[in-house]
Order: structure tokens, then C-alpha cells, then sequence
């Protein structure tokens, strides 16, 4: 459904802009599997220490 939506916590940042699209891939052995995929909907700006 359109509704459906999913929150994850990165362990290394990462950088996309809204509305852009992204793929969720795993490992399985030496091959690499798609998880899921969607549109970035919103998030939290990262500002690194200088």
C-alpha cells in the first residue's frame, strides 16, 4: 500500500536528497540480495564534528 513506510538506523552515514530513490541490499554468501527498495521521505541532517 502506499502507506507502507520504514525507518532504519545507519551504521555508516549516508547522504540522499527527498524523493530520491534508494535500494536495501544484504549479503547472503558471495552474492548480494535485493531487501527492499522506496523513495527517501524525510530524515535528520548530520552535521560532523569539525
Amino acid at each position: 500500500t502506499p502507506d507502507d513506510k520504514m525507518s532504519l538506523l545507519l551504521r555508516i552515514p549516508a547522504t540522499a536528497e527527498v524523493n530520491q530513490r534508494v535500494a536495501i541490499s544484504t549479503r547472503i554468501g558471495n552474492r548480494w540480495r535485493l531487501v527492499g527498495y522506496g523513495h527517501i521521505r524525510g530524515g535528520t541532517e548530520y552535521h560532523p564534528p569539525v
